[in-house]
């Protein structure tokens, strides 16, 4: 058995000299065995070990027990112990967490405390092929993709689970005379992961007594197959980002349009994942709705979570804390400059020649004051030779996306539009050789 650990941990790189491992103790029998395992590698791996013990303030009496079980194993043993208390069922309310959820939560936060002030570099927790199929169900049935099916990883960042290559049986044997504690909080039906535990596995090896094995094997499986999507989704996002900072990322949706669903999916997943610790919350519906984006119209403009946004601008998919679009108007007063501080200019109407590079100059005849400079409103259009064209179609054909948009104000009279400052004139409003207004432009 020890060999078989040895073996796992070795292809898995677990393990290595100079480590020093905290080391996750309920008093179960897993921790008790994965404490058991870890002695015995020492013996020929230098490796420091610290035992963390956490009370989640759920059991009273028994919990009680279980501190001084493990308090005994560790002077025994002549380890050093760091023990945590939380009230899990307070925290579990206060944050609007299931127990299960809060628990896992400030087990991790009491491991990375002890890490921290050890020094240590690994923390060690008695996960097992049990463990494994208990969480690939649990996901499985909550919804999931490959990624959840891929079950319990043997090590992640400094997370580390020799006993992942070992059932619970296997587990068992290998304890032999070695006594552990029994938490009876594993036996109540009112946890999900327990229900699955006690009825659906149960009722799984009915069918293939080698369920477990086989769940494991499964997701041995799956992890090879999923590492190959996400090598070829980071190759292909790479390829399409066209920008990439704190606040957000651009992608080319023509670069994406032609790549298969598994692989753009995948990508879109990475994409948003710099912008929140919970990828949890990146959800089926999110990721779909981006991909809708990318073959829809530009123009369009999403919520995700937490702020974040994603839009399609001149076939340029947004994803990040995206700005919203600024809206302003300001009466422009004939000889009279006036600073628009949004989009970073100057601007003078003015009969007087010689004030600046102007713009143009418009024929008074055809205006019907006052002049604003503002933001587009729905249904803005300009007037072109060929017709009207939709101030919405400038900005997509001069690949200006919705967030600098503002720095191309229009100049409008009373009722209509005369030009998108900087990017298009309106057809007739603008005479040369007219004795008209001249429009004079300076950018900061």
């Amino acid at each position: 058995m020890l060999d078989k650990i040895k073996k796992f941990a070795k292809k898995h790189n677990l393990i290595e000299n100079g480590d020093h491992i905290i080391v996750g103790v309920s008093g179960g029998a897993d921790s008790v065995c994965l404490l058991k395992v870890l002695l015995c590698l020492s013996e020929s791996v230098d490796v420091k070990i610290t035992v963390v013990h956490v009370d989640h303030g759920i059991r009273g009496e028994e919990a009680k027990r279980d501190k001084a079980f493990v308090e005994e194993l560790c002077r025994r043993k002549g380890l050093s112990i760091m023990s945590y208390f939380y009230d899990i069922p307070r925290i579990a309310s206060d944050e609007g967490l299931t127990e299960e959820e809060a628990g896992r939560k400030y087990r991790y936060i009491a491991f990375n405390d002890a890490l921290d002030k050890c020094g240590a570099n690994k923390i060690a927790v008695g996960h097992n092929k049990n463990d494994n199929a208990e969480t690939m169900l649990q996901r499985l049935i909550r919804g999931t993709g490959l990624k959840g099916l891929c079950g319990i990883e043997p090590k992640r960042g400094r997370i580390i689970r020799p006993l992942l290559c070992l059932t619970r049986d296997e587990i068992e044997e290998f304890l032999g005379d070695e006594k552990y504690v029994t938490d009876s909080t594993n036996l109540a039906p009112n946890y999900t992961r327990n229900k699955i535990r006690l009825t659906i596995i149960k009722e799984l090896e009915t069918i293939n007594p080698a369920a477990v094995e086989m769940l494991f094997k499964t997701s041995e499986i799956i992890t090879i197959e999923n590492a190959f999507i996400e090598k070829t989704a980071e190759k292909v996002l790479n390829e399409a980002v066209v920008l990439k900072n704190e606040a957000q990322i651009v992608l080319d949706c023509k670069r994406l349009k032609n790549e298969d669903e598994a692989i753009i999916s995948r990508l879109l997943r990475f994409a948003v994942l710099p912008f929140t610790p919970k990828m949890q919350d990146i959800e089926y519906k999110h990721i779909k709705a981006m991909m809708e984006l990318i073959g829809g119209t530009n123009g369009r403009r999403i919520d995700l979570i937490e702020g974040i946004k994603a839009a399609k601008e001149c076939d340029r998919l947004y994803i990040g804390f995206l700005k919203p679009e600024i809206e302003f108007c300001y009466e422009v007063i004939p000889e009279k400059e006036i600073f628009i501080k949004e989009a970073g200019i100057y601007l003078l109407i003015s009969k007087t020649p010689g004030q600046g590079a102007d713009i143009g100059r418009l024929d008074e005849t055809k205006l019907k004051p006052p002049f604003y400079v503002r933001t587009k409103k729905d249904g803005d259009r300009l007037a072109i030779k060929q017709g009207r064209q939709s101030i919405k179609k400038i900005y997509s054909e001069n690949k200006i996306p919705s967030e600098e948009r503002q720095f191309y104000p229009l100049l409008t009279d009373s009722e209509n539009v005369l030009a998108v400052v900087g990017l298009k004139k309106g057809y007739n409003f603008f005479d040369e050789n007219c004795q008209g207004l001249y429009v004079y432009v300076k950018r900061l």
